[in-house]
């Protein structure tokens, strides 16, 4: 699984060769870039359809909540961290696994939503595969990426090229 791969470089450099796998392998590319599958001779692609904002919401909350109501002053947030995942489940997924691990009151996840914002301007997907598979930590003032599964495939806060521009 290649996921947020926004440079052929990348597929390259983990899936360029179809010998490197087993018979009956799928390897398995998400892209924003239909003309890098394209660039890189995959045959089938399938379009992913977003949750509407209703869905996503509901998504989020089953997740962050547990399927419960958001206790007062985490509606609004709720709201914000749906949208800024654009409906894409994994997103969706993500951020509630983040919000619920890493913040307990309306002020820290206010705190973390914001440090999300601002992280989506970096290339982030890719180099998060890496930290987790070669066991970088990620961390920041506020230690707002865990190395754990569901948050390191999916997600984190800092590039590695940021974490080591940093160190």
């Amino acid at each position: 699984m290649l996921d947020g791969v926004d440079k052929v470089a990348h597929v390259h450099a983990l899936a360029k060769d179809i010998s490197w796998f087993g018979p009956g392998s799928r390897i398995i590319i998400t892209t924003r870039d239909r003309e890098l599958l394209n660039s890189c001779g995959v045959e089938t692609v399938h379009q992913v359809k977003c949750l509407d904002e209703k869905d996503a919401l509901q998504m989020f909350k089953q997740i962050a909540f547990g399927g419960g109501t958001p206790p007062d002053g985490f509606e609004k947030i709720s709201i914000r961290a749906t949208r800024l995942a654009h409906g894409l489940p994994y997103a969706l997924q993500a951020y509630a696994l983040f919000l619920r691990g890493s913040a307990n009151t309306p002020k820290e996840w206010e705190e973390a939503l914001g440090a999300l914002e601002s992280s989506l301007d970096q290339n982030i997907g890719f180099d998060c595969f890496f930290a987790f598979v070669f066991g970088f930590a990620f961390t920041s003032k506020k230690n707002l990426c865990r190395l754990n599964i569901p948050l390191a495939l999916g997600f984190c806060v800092y590039a590695l090229q940021n974490f080591l521009t940093k160190k």
